[in-house]
């Protein structure tokens, strides 16, 4: 899910109240009526993406736009193997710094997300690190349970089983609070470390998508986004349930790019 975004259903079908019902949109700005057929497909689109395309010198801007709220956020968790002997934050920055080159962190390819936390990381701490890429998410983490590369980090999600069956170590995790999911792994903060990153899922509709169908869709969305039922699904895996305005939206993915831009210039990261 790196290289594009992810399509969620198909193009809408004609038929003859609009597509599926919904409304189409007259010439009048801002009015809707029924008629001619919307034809529109959604996207899911991850703050990971934005990197990539970063990497892979895509425009920031003019490429979708923000249609219909669902921001769910995600914190990262930066899981250890137990094959290496720090237990936290803190002996884990000790061990790096006494092996400079020699720990090994999995990544879903050069120019990927985890590449651009790690760079970040190491700039913060000032410890350095060997890049392992891999073609998925799943590889580093099956990886890092067999011992075979030292650091990743991914969403809890994708973690939390492993972590719970102790077959690796979550050392903390890079959002502001703790996680409900993992109330006893501390945040980086805590140990003292600046360095404050969340991941996030928005949905978004192709660019010139009309504002009032921009909006239908955002009212239909964020109430399920802040259901009860959706909240606790997506909070018991380790993610936050925050709906947003579409405004509100293009403003954390405008924040996330102003976040990774530097260090995509620094280290000359390109995206395989």
């Amino acid at each position: 899910m790196m290289g594009r975004p992810a399509s969620i259903g198909q193009d809408i079908p004609k038929g003859p109240e609009g597509a599926t019902g919904v409304p189409s949109v007259s010439g009048e700005p801002g009015r809707l009526r029924k008629g001619s057929p919307v034809r529109t497909r959604m996207r899911i689109v991850l703050s990971a993406l934005l990197g990539s395309c970063m990497c892979s010198a895509v425009g920031a801007s003019g490429s979708t736009r923000v249609s219909a709220a669902a921001c769910v956020l995600d914190s990262l968790g930066l899981a250890l193997s137990n094959a290496i002997p720090p237990t936290d934050i803190r002996s884990f920055i000790a061990y790096a710094k006494a092996h400079p080159g020699q720990v090994n962190y999995g990544t879903v390819g050069f120019g990927s997300a985890q590449e651009i936390l790690a760079r970040q990381l190491e700039k913060v701490t000032g410890i350095t690190m060997n890049q392992v890429p891999f073609r998925g998410g799943a590889q580093p983490v099956q990886e890092i349970v067999a011992g075979r590369i030292d650091f990743y980090t991914a969403p809890p999600l994708a973690l939390i089983p492993h972590y719970r069956e102790q077959q690796l170590k979550i050392i903390g995790v890079s959002s502001p609070q703790r996680l409900d999911a993992l109330p006893e792994v501390p945040t980086l903060a805590e140990a003292g470390i600046n360095f404050i990153r969340s991941g996030w899922l928005g949905i978004c509709a192709p660019a010139g998508t009309p504002a009032a169908i921009i909006e239908l869709l955002n009212r239909d969305i964020a109430p399920i986004v802040r259901s009860p039922e959706y909240r606790a699904l997506i909070e018991t895996a380790g993610s936050i349930a925050a709906a947003s305005t579409p405004d509100e939206l293009v403003a954390i993915m405008q924040q996330t790019l102003a976040e990774v831009t530097p260090t995509i210039a620094e280290f000359h990261l390109q995206r395989e």
